[in-house]
């Protein structure tokens, strides 16, 4: 998506005046994913100075990196970083080593590192553990005063860091694919989306129900899923309305664990037929498969005005755009010449529906000229 807006000419300031505006205050760290990926398709010619776009992309990413070396690397704001370090404009090259030492916090002293043993002490302090998974993109005059640091994690890791411009070779793959497709969800529509993966629609169901809000990805695994559904409220099991909860605490059965626990034959006889599936399913079995499904066989696009409008001009603009997304969504399905009814609701709450069908497969340039409809 970066890559086809970049390649399609649109100006950097209005990508990320949108993903700002509609990522920023809901995700802060998916925003900074997203500006990191816009910023490092088709970045400036540094031998290039002096146009204003390359000086707006510059400017962006320094503002960028104090927030993407507070967390852990992702590959977007790995490469985002390697690509600043290898093309950085000399005078702007002590600038930067300056500001990415500054991030990475102050460096332990002699006796902080005395105390540390890896072998008793647990994990190391966050902020080392943070500077260690950055090491493979930062420049060596930032790195040369956590070398002590380094050497001493590298004890505790042979092989050093990953590196984070490339996912992690073991990650899980189920997870990764969420987490594109959270990120082409918001990056295209504005939307964010809660994502749950587990073995079995159950534990998939139940685990994007538990994801807090705005959005994200929680992946359950297979050897971990009974153990996880055993934790949760009753309630909160994919398939347990509110009557079912109720029924079951009456009895004490108020988690997830005590009802896997207990017979089929005695939950059935407390929820009656689905009680053998309720049981099954918080034991973390479900033979049910994921099948794709088709598109609905219809598609809808609304307006809704912010208060009763009366202007006659203005609700047939709406109308007009209205037509327009309608028109590229029935050409893209491959439904040229679908029935198109509208509805339309006056300021007395009185409903309108009047049908009519494309007398020509949907063009934006012809239909919006023709469609006498109301919505």
């Amino acid at each position: 998506m970066a890559a086809a807006d970049a390649r399609a000419g649109v100006p950097l300031d209005e990508r990320i005046a949108v993903l700002v505006r509609q990522v920023g205050k809901a995700d802060p760290q998916l925003r900074d994913r997203l500006l990191a990926a816009h910023l490092q398709q088709l970045p400036p010619d540094a031998t290039a100075p002096g146009i204003q776009e390359a000086d707006t992309w510059w400017e962006k990413a320094i503002e960028l990196l104090p927030a993407m070396l507070a967390h852990r690397p992702t590959p977007e704001g790995a490469r985002l970083v390697d690509y600043l370090y290898h093309h950085c404009p000399p005078e702007a090259a002590v600038h930067l080593h300056a500001q990415l030492a500054d991030t990475c916090g102050s460096v332990p002293g002699p006796k902080e590192l005395a105390d540390y043993d890896p072998s008793s002490s647990g994990l190391p302090p966050r902020a080392w553990v943070r500077v260690w998974d950055w090491s493979p993109v930062l420049p060596a005059p930032v790195l040369t005063p956590w070398e002590p640091v380094l050497s001493l994690l590298r004890r505790a890791k042979p092989s050093g860091p990953a590196d984070p411009r490339t996912a992690e070779p073991d990650r899980a793959t189920a997870a990764r694919l969420g987490e594109i497709l959270r990120l082409r969800t918001v990056s295209r529509y504005g939307i964010d989306v809660r994502v749950g993966i587990g073995p079995t629609v159950t534990v998939a169901a139940t685990a994007s129900a538990q994801v807090a809000d705005p959005g994200g990805v929680l992946a359950v695994e297979a050897a971990d899923a009974a153990g996880w559904l055993a934790l949760l409220p009753v309630q909160d099991l994919h398939g347990i309305g509110p009557r079912q909860a109720a029924t079951l605490k009456r009895y004490g059965i108020d988690r997830v664990g005590l009802l896997a626990a207990l017979p089929a034959a005695t939950v059935q006889r407390l929820l009656g037929k689905t009680g053998r599936i309720a049981a099954d399913r918080a034991r973390g079995i479900d033979h049910r498969t994921v099948t794709p499904r088709r598109l609905p066989a219809s598609v809808s696009v609304r307006h809704r005005f912010p208060r009763d409008v009366l202007d006659g001009a203005a609700a047939r603009s709406a109308l007009l755009g209205l037509v327009v997304q309608l028109g590229a969504e029935l050409r893209r399905r491959g439904r040229p010449r679908a029935p198109s009814p509208s509805r339309s609701r006056s300021p007395a709450a009185r409903r309108g529906r009047r049908p009519a069908a494309w007398p020509n497969p949907p063009d934006t340039r012809t239909t919006c000229a023709s469609s006498p409809t109301s919505s």
